[in-house]
């Protein structure tokens, strides 16, 4: 249950473009998981526990950065995204070593967005 949890959460934590989109995709996470029985006081320590770990680890990043921080935001696509996020870094990397390069995927159109509620 732990591991479900804290993979939709990294999901969440990796897909969404905005802190906004993030808060929002995590109160659908919440809902739907109580109604699917689990505890919310495990929902809610197992989320704090991954976020820690993500905030812990960019503190820590970012003292160790003394290049220039450049954000790229582009559509989320699928495993695709990801390959392509780890080359653009490989070339930044290679020919721009003083630029640290994060790539930041937004959410794109869902076929649910295209209907009227």
């Amino acid at each position: 249950k732990l591991n479900l949890i804290s993979t939709l959460v990294y999901r969440i934590y990796k897909i969404a473009s905005t802190y906004q989109l993030f808060h929002e995709d995590l109160e659908i996470l919440k809902k739907k998981l109580v109604s699917n029985g689990f505890p919310l006081h495990f929902i809610e320590t197992s989320i704090a526990n991954v976020l820690n770990k993500f905030y812990t680890d960019t503190e820590q990043d970012e003292k160790d950065d003394s290049g220039e921080n450049v954000v790229m935001v582009l559509p989320y696509l699928g495993h695709i995204s990801y390959s392509t996020k780890r080359k653009l870094i490989k070339l930044v990397s290679k020919f721009y070593p003083s630029v640290k390069l994060k790539v930041v995927f937004s959410r794109g159109y869902r076929l649910a967005n295209m209907f009227a509620h």
